[in-house]
């Protein structure tokens, strides 16, 4: 009986030691993480101990096996700074200890850190790196301690859940979309101090009433919770929230800045001073409520996608100054019927509402808005312009002109057109030119191609017969008739690019004769006599072939 015991007992100490053993090799790791740090991590927190800086890292750090284990990190005195990454994508850390000691968050340092809510930064604080913070959506309050001078780019974007927001004097500078997204946020107070903000600090800050500066600023100003400049010479931020159906831009202002107003989901008209000039890229994005835009006299520029996303917009009109735009202005503008240009206008002109360069050969714009089924480029356009027709969902059939080189990026992409007949002389088709026309089902592609760019037909669902009439038309190699219809068949000239093309994709190739393929008559052009076959115009030299 005695031995019996002694036997228990010998067995359960070691039962005891193995699971202690166990429960050490599986809580207990450490390392180094910088030149005199150490880390160890025992149950679920991360202990960083020793002086000076952290390393830096890229999208990893040493702890990575536990980071969906980690819910609390202790960073002891005498560590200076939060290393580059140091705790990316922790998605369980809820809370976080930082020392007085403590100068540098490091970029991307917490960022991803879904659950982290319990933080309070140091007044030693002096730097917090790009996208420290970003998408961490479980912090509610912040205050940033009156040491900190910088805060990066995207910092603290897509922390949906911020509701308080508290910026100290002593800050300098606030990087781009340093509050990108920060959907709860509806009041923010500049300081005084701040001499730089980066592009969009509070784009999509959708719940946004007011943001104001503090006095004595040198380089900003808020007039009625709107930011501007200190001389109101540019509108830098106007608040998604601001519930007013009207604003009108104060007098003096002579650049609307990069995503001034958008989103706006209030705004049904905005009156633009005649001192602007420049409206930057996406100024009225998704103003989703604004229904007309008069652009005055002095306007000399307008950024990409400026009008995207104004769903309810029906009318715009361009002054005779305008020299530039960008490309996609009209996006998602289901309403628009009508672009117009003023008189005198020496780069820009209005044809039946159709916007066109002055001397119409290309065709920049067509509103999506317009009743019309069917629509004819005038002869003359040598290019479709990029985003043209795009997503247009009421026309069905575009006449193209014989005078037609180029159609460029993304010109018919998304559109509702159900067939094209390519002309003659066409050479170039750019990239996603036709993508995703989803009542497409079938196209001839004349000899005349010279190149099918990326995904020029790609995502055309209907898609099942494709005939290139070229023996050395250039196929990119990314995706011209990737995601169509599952019994595309490509026709072509026997070992021709296209055939090519087709085996190497796996797309079913037909054979086509020579004598299958259309054939013009050919004529003389009577400025350079260059002999040509069929079309309307020389693609020499432009002239319109003579009448018989």
């Amino acid at each position: 009986m005695k031995q019996h015991c002694v036997s228990l007992k010998i067995s359960v100490c070691i039962l005891l030691a193995l699971a202690l053993l166990c429960l050490v090799s599986f809580a207990l790791a450490d390392g180094t993480c910088g030149a005199n740090l150490t880390w160890t991590f025992s149950g679920s927190v991360l202990t960083i101990s020793g002086t000076g800086a952290m390393d830096n890292w890229l999208l990893s750090n040493p702890w990575k096996d536990y980071n969906k284990e980690i819910t609390g990190v202790v960073i002891e005195e005498g560590v200076t700074s939060i290393g580059d990454y140091a705790f990316y994508m922790c998605e369980t850390l809820d809370k976080i200890t930082i020392p007085g000691t403590v100068t540098k968050i490091g970029n991307h340092a917490f960022s991803w850190c879904y659950e982290l809510s319990d933080i309070r930064l140091p007044n030693s604080l002096a730097e917090i790196g790009n996208s420290a913070f970003e998408l961490c959506s479980g912090i509610a309050t912040l205050t940033i301690p009156d040491g900190v001078t910088i805060i990066g780019d995207y910092a603290f974007s897509q922390c949906g859940g911020l509701t308080s927001l508290v910026l100290h004097e002593g800050l300098t500078s606030i990087g781009t979309n340093a509050f990108y997204s920060c959907g709860k946020l509806d009041r923010i107070t500049i300081p005084a101090s701040v001499t730089f903000i980066g592009d969009t600090p509070f784009l999509y800050c959708t719940s946004l009433r007011e943001i104001a500066v503090n006095e004595g600023s040198a380089s900003y100003a808020s007039i009625d919770g709107v930011l501007y400049s200190r001389d109101h010479t540019r509108l830098i931020a106007y608040p998604g929230n601001r519930q007013t159906p009207t604003y009108s831009i104060a007098d003096g202002v002579t650049t609307i800045g990069n995503s001034a107003f958008r989103p706006n989901q209030h705004l049904t008209s905005i009156t633009i001073p005649p001192s602007v000039q420049v409206i930057e890229n996406d100024a009225f994005n998704r103003c989703n409520k604004l229904q007309k835009l008069e652009i005055p006299q002095g306007v000399t520029g307008i950024g990409d996608t400026a009008f995207v996303g104004c769903s309810a917009l029906q009318s715009i009109s361009f002054p005779s100054t305008l020299q530039s735009i960008g490309t996609n202005l009209f996006e998602a503008c289901g309403k628009l019927t009508s672009i117009d240009v003023a008189e005198g206008n020496g780069m820009f002109a209005s044809q039946d509402g159709v916007l066109f360069t002055a001397d119409r050969t290309c065709l920049i714009a067509y509103p999506a808005g317009r009743k019309q089924v069917t629509y004819t480029v005038p002869e003359g356009v040598t290019t479709i312009g990029e985003y043209a027709f795009f997503c247009n969902r009421i026309l069905k059939s575009v006449a193209l002109p014989e005078s037609l080189i180029t159609i460029e990026k993304n010109a018919f992409s998304g559109s509702d057109i159900t067939g094209v007949q390519l002309p003659s002389h066409l050479a170039v088709i750019e990239y996603g030119a036709f993508g995703s026309c989803d009542n497409l089902a079938q196209v001839t592609i004349p000899a005349s191609v010279l190149l099918l760019g990326d995904g020029a037909f790609n995502g055309c669902d209907s898609l099942v017969s494709v005939t290139i009439e070229g023996a050395e038309t250039s196929l990119s190699k990314w995706g011209v008739f990737d995601y169509c219809h599952k019994n595309l068949v490509i026709n072509g000239l026997p070992g021709s690019t296209a055939e090519i093309h087709a085996n190497g994709k796996g797309i079913p190739f037909a054979p086509i004769a020579v004598d299958e393929m259309k054939t013009e008559d050919s004529w003389t052009c009577s400025r350079c006599n260059t002999t040509n076959t069929g079309g309307k115009f020389c693609p020499e030299c432009g002239q319109a072939r003579a009448r018989p």
